[in-house]
């Protein structure tokens, strides 16, 4: 299962911002910035609540809301960070399926192309 705390490790080291400073009061652009975007994916990728979010950061579940709001409206003010947010949330997504599949959420399967008969695996 996609964790916060390996979403955090994905992000900071896509952001070269220390876990410790994650986890800081700092709220210097760069940091609360990488912090609100463990905040989004982590919201797009799990069924964490707001609250379950903020208590891995020690932060209310308004600020989080706060926090994903300002990640939503950073993403309509500028495509850049949209595609940004957008490919990191793909890498995360990826970097989590190989998990997903050795848990046994779900089997990878084969099929059979028609035209040519070549079994192939997803």
């Amino acid at each position: 299962m996609t964790t916060i705390k390996r979403i955090e490790t994905f992000v900071s080291e896509r952001r070269q911002i220390s876990k410790a400073d994650m986890h800081s009061t700092q709220r210097t652009d760069p940091i609360a910035h990488a912090r609100q975007e463990v905040w989004w994916i982590t919201k797009k990728l799990t069924k964490r609540t707001l609250t379950q979010i903020g208590s891995f950061h020690k932060r209310d579940h308004t600020t989080i809301r706060h926090g994903l709001a300002a990640v939503e409206k950073r993403m309509d003010d500028c495509c850049d960070y949209r595609e940004t947010m957008e490919g990191l949330l793909h890498d995360a997504r990826a970097q989590a399926l190989p998990e997903f599949f050795r848990s046994g959420g779900v089997k990878p399967f084969t099929f059979r192309t028609i035209r040519n008969k070549e079994t192939v695996g997803i």
